[in-house]
């Protein structure tokens, strides 16, 4: 195990080196860090002014030396749109946030999907699974964004059973993490569908079945169990793609001050150091979310052998 542990953390760190390497090719190759500080009539004076500021007057082999050394030292430049402040520290803020509105949808999502998945391939065919298939299809074929004003709608303006925006309030994450969980629901429960039927067609349930095992009882203790690793994978991919933008919608629609919000705020002010510490930031947390998943493939079935 500890193995195992030390040799995903050592690629988690590469992918995040690569990451990292990436953004600072882009905020300074593809993209002119200096036009965020500068008016359009700006000087020549002006212009070598800010790029010794930046330090982009050195080789770039320099910079990125530089930037390295800072990275080590967490240290990820000033935000550019709130001078004086880091930049991580500004991520750091609104990190809770989102983590907790990813969790919140992805729990939902998972104890609506597992169940109505499991019932429909008990029953293929049947009304209950046609019904569970149209409608996790529905979910899936949702646009975010039109499924965030409708939950709006429906339960904020005409029922006012929930907050529209912000975190202010203690159900304000009900709508966003609803908007977030039904289409997640959908894929997990399609999944969870196939996986069930392909599981109660094998061997070892028709020798319980031929052993006197009641059906719930086969259902509980052998198939669902083998079902929960293509839901944790399944879980955990779309937990993943939630961090990496997924919520950006959502955020924006609700109001929430969560990273996705505030990665339209970096890109509106053009501010290259926010948005390189919300990347670097993101990636790291993707890591970390695959090495748990890793993790718990053994918890749930020791069978299995870490790679």
């Amino acid at each position: 195990m500890k193995r195992f542990l030390i040799k995903r953390v050592l690629v988690g760190l590469i992918v995040i080196f690569l990451v990292s390497t990436a953004v600072f090719l882009v905020t300074r190759v593809v993209t002119d860090p200096e036009l965020a500080f500068l008016p359009i009539d700006a000087s020549p004076e002006q212009r070598i002014a800010v790029e010794q500021h930046l330090g982009l007057d050195q080789p770039l082999i320099a910079q990125y030396g530089d930037f390295l050394g800072d990275l080590l030292r967490l240290d990820l430049g000033d935000s550019y749109w709130q001078p004086g402040k880091p930049a991580l520290d500004i991520v750091m803020d609104r990190l809770p946030s989102t983590l907790w509105l990813n969790t919140v949808a992805i729990v939902a999502a998972v104890l609506i999907a597992v169940p109505l998945g499991t019932i429909a391939a008990l029953r293929p065919g049947s009304w209950l699974d046609r019904t569970t298939t149209t409608t996790s299809l529905l979910g899936l074929s949702a646009p975010q964004f039109w499924l965030g004003f409708i939950l709006i709608l429906i339960f904020g303006v005409n029922l006012g059973w929930f907050p529209t925006s912000g975190a202010d309030q203690r159900l304000s994450i009900v709508l966003p993490a609803a908007a977030l969980a039904l289409p997640t629901a959908g894929k997990i429960a399609q999944m969870m569908r196939s996986t069930m039927i392909d599981e109660l067609d094998r061997p070892y349930m028709l020798t319980a079945e031929s052993k006197g095992l009641r059906r719930l009882y086969r259902i509980h203790h052998h198939a669902l169990r083998n079902t929960l690793v293509p839901v944790l994978t399944q879980s955990s991919y779309e937990y993943a793609r939630m961090l990496a933008g997924y919520t950006v919608v959502v955020e924006t629609v609700f109001a929430w001050p969560g990273v996705g919000q505030l990665t339209v705020q970096a890109l509106e002010q053009q501010d290259l150091m926010l948005l390189q510490a919300i990347v670097i930031v993101v990636a790291t947390m993707v890591v970390v979310v695959n090495v748990v998943t890793d993790l718990l493939y053994e918890v749930i079935d020791p069978r299995i052998e870490a790679a």
